[in-house]
């Protein structure tokens, strides 16, 4: 074994490629192939989507638990540890799992280089093989089309919804974007789209490659609903309407877990037997995540493109607090810093930001303080570092 821990592994990952994003299915493609990876009868749901889909494979995997499916998850990229990305039954796969898959790459890759992302999907699609689950669930890491997800092929794709993000990869438009997103799909398998305006290209690209779309307010959708509770209506896999009544509103984006139900329901699971019971408990780290600190609210959230920050804003004025709303805010230099700020300007008091000494792409304080002032905004507060932003913040909350 080439290294006896996994950040040594990582480490290597990240040095051994030229490119830190090289989107392409032909490196993965060989290396899978030399794998022996098998889900002949194990079922993969791929999903993709700029925001949501993270979502989505929580709702997706939470339900699928409650019905007693073992279920295998991949997700990007992680909060803490590595392990994050890739779960079974609830339990992110232990270290030395890890490292055997990542030996069993290194054994059968021969002289091809791969990308980060290209190991740790590799790595995930060999264990969940391994595992013998009864469901894989796989998050796209970005796009679609050329993801090294794509390398096999999806039983059910999902697309939760279509915005401008990563335009430099994807496309500088909805249509772009939404076509990159739909190379998911495959011939004579359902394709599940959330959103609620989908750029003509998806439809497109279903006809396209013969998969068979199934389109939020055509095939599913929320039926009726009232300030309690909602109903939600979709098909089979027979095409026979299902209906579930008296559905609690979850914590989580309530289009992610539409299609969540829309693939359940697609697998035949008896959704009156899991789904309520386990709405309530639908939970993401870092997705309009609530929690309480030194008497005061936090919320956590990783909305990092205009629409994710828009939802942020509609949710934060649909839980309205007394007080002073501060935001303790870092962005990425390439992406649309003046878009995120002009969707939460109206529902923030306060901007705390520091420089994100270890993160490359992020924007300099300076320049991120630059920007604010041109959308007017004039209460700003700069910090060292997140740690000293944050205490800051809850200092002058503190001083009233």
């Amino acid at each position: 074994m080439r290294f006896d821990n996994v950040p040594a592994w990582l480490n290597w990952f990240e040095q051994s490629h030229p490119r830190k994003i090289d989107l392409s299915l032909e490196r993965v493609e060989q290396v899978l192939a030399q794998l022996d990876c098998d889900f002949s009868i194990t079922p993969i749901v791929t999903v993709a989507g700029t925001n949501g889909k993270g979502s989505c494979v929580a709702a997706l995997a939470a339900f699928c638990r409650a019905a007693n499916y073992r279920v295998g998850c991949y997700t990007s990229p992680h909060l803490f540890r590595f392990n994050e990305r890739i779960v079974i039954d609830d339990e992110p796969v232990a270290d030395k799992w890890l490292m055997q898959a990542f030996a069993q790459i290194d054994q059968k890759r021969g002289d091809s280089s791969l990308s980060y992302f290209e190991w740790t999907t590799l790595a995930a699609l060999w264990l969940f093989s391994a595992a013998k689950l009864d469901i894989v669930i796989l998050e796209v890491g970005l796009g679609g089309r050329l993801d090294a997800v794509n390398s096999v092929s999806a039983d059910i794709a999902v697309i939760t919804s279509i915005a401008l993000d990563h335009e430099a990869y994807l496309g500088d438009n909805r249509e772009a974007i939404g076509r990159e997103k739909a190379g998911i799909f495959r011939r004579g398998k359902p394709a599940i789209c959330g959103d609620p305006r989908p750029p003509s290209s998806i439809v497109q690209c279903a006809d396209a490659s013969g998969a068979e779309l199934y389109q939020r307010g055509q095939a599913f959708d929320v039926r009726h609903s009232t300030e309690q509770s909602w109903d939600w209506q979709g098909v089979d896999s027979n095409g026979c309407s299902v209906i579930v009544n008296d559905l609690p509103f979850p914590r989580l984006p309530l289009t992610s877990v539409m299609c969540a139900l829309q693939v359940l329901s697609l697998l035949n699971v008896n959704l009156l037997q899991v789904v309520k019971l386990t709405i309530p408990q639908l939970s993401l780290a870092g997705r309009f995540q609530q929690c309480q600190q030194q008497g005061h609210s936090i919320i956590l959230d990783v909305a990092h493109n205009p629409a994710a920050a828009v939802y942020l804003a509609e949710q934060l004025r649909a839980n309205p607090i007394a007080g002073r709303t501060y935001a303790l805010f870092g962005v990425m230099r390439d992406k649309d810093c003046v878009g995120m700020v002009t969707a939460m300007q109206d529902c923030i008091d306060g901007w705390f930001i520091a420089d994100l000494l270890d993160v490359a792409r992020a924007m300099p304080a300076q320049q991120l303080t630059s920007l604010l002032q041109q959308q007017g905004v004039d209460s700003i507060h700069v910090a060292s570092d997140s740690a000293c932003a944050y205490r800051e913040a809850i200092a002058t909350l503190e001083a009233g």
